[in-house]
């Protein structure tokens, strides 16, 4: 294994705590501390459905508009995209055909890496389908060991994840 990357694991790996200690913290918890944030979140729900909002106005690019963007911006073909990817050729027809559809964080994983997105471009791009990268998830910390590092390859970037145990990116296994 790659000593760097071992000592980026060691730096950025949060291991999560038991679920001991958070029955503990959540015990500690009162009923009033819990009925004076309902309260709170009651008051804001209920001021803030009063307002005249137009929602489809305030809606963002979805993820598959994202995808597409970033695709044209880079002048790539679909085929060079799902095999750098490490993807099938059926799941990217699924993801173009679906304007609405909720890839896996594997499947945004393989396709950041596939664009070689820096980290600020892959939390972007993971955002736009409700994901994060996360200090507590150790693949998380794995590809961005090698997003920071400019090191895009699927296939070096699985072995490593293939070391530590993990279900590696892109192939649907």
């Amino acid at each position: 294994m790659d000593k760097l990357l071992k000592k980026y694991i060691k730096e950025n790996y949060i291991k999560p705590k038991s679920s001991k200690s958070f029955f503990k913290f959540k015990a500690k918890r009162n009923k009033q501390t819990y009925q004076t944030a309902f309260n709170n979140v009651e008051c804001l729900c209920t001021s803030s459905l009063k307002r005249d909002v137009d929602f489809e106005q305030n809606l963002q690019e979805t993820f598959v508009q994202h995808l597409f963007t970033i695709i044209d911006k880079k002048n790539l073909k679909d085929s060079q995209v799902y095999k750098k990817a490490n993807i099938d050729r059926k799941l990217f027809s699924k993801i173009r055909s679906n304007l609405n559809y909720k890839p896996s964080k594997n499947t945004l994983l393989a396709l950041a890496t596939a664009f070689e997105l820096d980290l600020d471009e892959t939390k972007v791009f993971l955002e736009k389908a409700g994901f994060s990268l996360s200090k507590s998830i150790l693949t998380d910390v794995i590809v961005e060991y090698y997003i920071v590092n400019k090191q895009y390859d699927i296939f070096t970037i699985n072995q490593s994840l293939d070391d530590y145990k993990l279900q590696i990116l892109g192939s649907n296994i």
